[in-house]
C-alpha cells in the first residue's frame, strides 16, 4: 500500500512537472516574439533582448535539445547586427529567422513530453 501511495505521487509529480515545462517554453518563446517585435519596430534594445534569453536559456537547456538552442541564439546576433546595419530587409529576415527557430522550440517541446 505504501509503494502504492509513492508510485502515485511519483507519476503525479513528473505528470506536473511535465505541464510545468511546457508552459515555461511556450511562455518564454512567446515573450521573446513580443520583444523580437519590439526590437524589430526599434522600440526596444537588442541586447536587452539577448540578456532575456541568457537568463532563460540555462533552464531550457534541460528542456529542448542544445541545436535549437544555439539556432536561437545565432538568430538572436544576427538580428542585433542586422540593426547596428540599419538595413530594414536583413533586420525583417532577421527577424523571422528568429521567429522561426522559437517556433521550433515550441513545437519539439510539445513532441518530447
Amino acid at each position: 500500500m505504501k509503494s502504492l501511495i509513492i508510485s502515485l505521487l511519483l507519476f503525479t509529480a513528473v505528470i506536473s512537472l511535465m505541464i510545468f515545462n511546457i508552459k515555461y517554453v511556450n511562455d518564454t518563446a512567446s515573450t521573446m516574439k513580443e520583444l523580437a517585435s519590439d526590437v524589430r519596430d526599434g522600440n526596444q534594445s537588442a541586447d536587452a533582448l539577448i540578456e532575456y534569453w541568457n537568463t532563460r536559456r540555462t533552464y531550457l537547456s534541460f528542456c529542448v535539445s542544445f541545436r535549437e538552442l544555439d539556432k536561437v541564439s545565432e538568430n538572436l546576433l544576427c538580428l542585433r547586427s542586422a540593426i547596428g546595419g540599419k538595413s530594414d530587409l536583413m533586420i525583417e529576415q532577421s527577424y523571422l529567422l528568429l521567429c522561426d527557430s522559437l517556433d521550433d522550440i515550441s513545437r519539439l517541446e510539445k513532441i518530447f513530453t
